[in-house]
């Protein structure tokens, strides 16, 4: 899909770098839920945990779909 749309410059560097971004935020994700659940920390507010792993993603979709694929 994404080569059709971006090119196919954009689909090798997504085959790439996907599983191991996706690795990344997941351990980031997972680490954090544990330090809240073990360390006894603000359990309440789990959805923080969120925000980095969501911002780390959503530059890496704009960067591997615009900067790769020579739309800019």
């Amino acid at each position: 899909m994404y080569n059709l749309s971006y090119g196919l410059g954009t689909g090798i560097v997504r085959a790439f770098t996907s599983v191991p971004l996706h690795c990344a935020t997941g351990l980031i994700i997972g680490t954090s839920l544990a330090e809240r659940k073990f360390f006894e920390q603000d359990t309440e507010r789990w959805y923080k945990t969120l925000i980095l792993p969501v911002l780390i993603h959503g530059t890496w979709i704009y960067s591997s779909s615009f900067f790769f694929s020579g739309s800019l």
